[in-house]
């Protein structure tokens, strides 16, 4: 079985080489995914000897399933030169932090478009720290898994977060300037001009505590990784990988962050740039 693999992999490649239709086309409707070697493809799936991803597939999510060693990064990596050739940001998601997968998404982009703008967290810091103050606190929220014995506290953490991150004067805009927002002095202080919030503030004060250690927890494992000055989408190549932390549950805390901040992007600050989302 493996002979015989080995043996299809080398007639593909054979062909490729002689199929000019497998470069990028910037204006077909039609892009060319690789070789066909048989199967029951329809026709508009198909142009000669090679496959190709027909104009209503690709306005569709896709969803791409097989045994591990059965192309599935070679696809996203081809689907992603494709997205590139054609002028499109790509935002790339590795829920596994697989160096591997950061590195053909990147070096697939960049064969494309070469001199593009990329951006690798965590290597690289992210703004997290985008939108208004709702969303910083459903952003927030994200990082925390909650279950129903603990829904009131939850409850105590959205009221604090929000008064934090809404507070009079400028946006918080780093994990460090939250926990001090969080300080029962410093949050009294600022809303003693409002004289609901100070009576919510005040309530809360016995807690605050708790949310402030809750919230400086990820940002101590974080290390400043969600304070930089790029965010999401901003880069025509944004790729996001599962931060390697002594504590696991850390990274997937960081990770369900920025997953929240890109789900942001999309629905909020995204332009009118066609845009590929990839999550592996």
């Amino acid at each position: 079985e493996q002979r015989r693999q080995v043996k299809v992999e080398r007639k593909a490649r054979a062909i490729a080489a002689r199929q000019p239709e497998l470069q990028v086309r910037k204006s077909a409707q039609v892009q060319p995914l690789g070789v066909s070697l048989g199967g029951d493809l329809p026709p508009s799936w198909r142009a000669g000897r090679v496959v190709v991803l027909p104009d209503h597939a690709a306005r569709l999510p896709e969803l791409a399933i097989g045994q591990s060693g059965a192309g599935k990064s070679t696809y996203i990596g081809r689907r992603v030169f494709l997205a590139a050739g054609q002028g499109r940001q790509v935002v790339a998601l590795d829920g596994k932090g697989d160096r591997g997968f950061v590195q053909a998404v990147t070096d697939a982009y960049l064969v494309a478009r070469p001199g593009a703008s990329v951006h690798v967290f965590p290597d690289q810091p992210l703004d997290g720290w985008r939108g208004d103050p709702a969303s910083l606190v459903n952003r927030l929220l994200g990082c925390w898994a909650w279950s129903i014995e603990a829904a009131y506290y939850r409850e105590v953490c959205v009221l604090a977060l929000r008064l934090a991150c809404s507070q009079p004067g400028p946006p918080v805009t780093s994990m460090g300037e939250l926990v001090n927002r969080l300080d029962p002095a410093a949050l009294a202080r600022s809303w003693a001009k409002s004289p609901a919030e100070a009576g919510l503030v005040k309530m809360l004060q016995p807690k605050l505590g708790d949310v402030a250690m809750r919230v400086a927890n990820p940002g101590a494992a974080v290390g400043g990784r969600l304070d930089g000055t790029t965010a999401v989408g901003e880069a025509d190549l944004t790729v996001i990988s599962l931060p390697t932390l002594s504590n696991r549950g850390d990274a997937e805390a960081v990770f369900r962050i920025v997953m929240e901040d890109v789900g942001h992007w999309i629905s909020v600050r995204k332009t009118s740039r066609p845009a590929f989302l990839v999550i592996d």
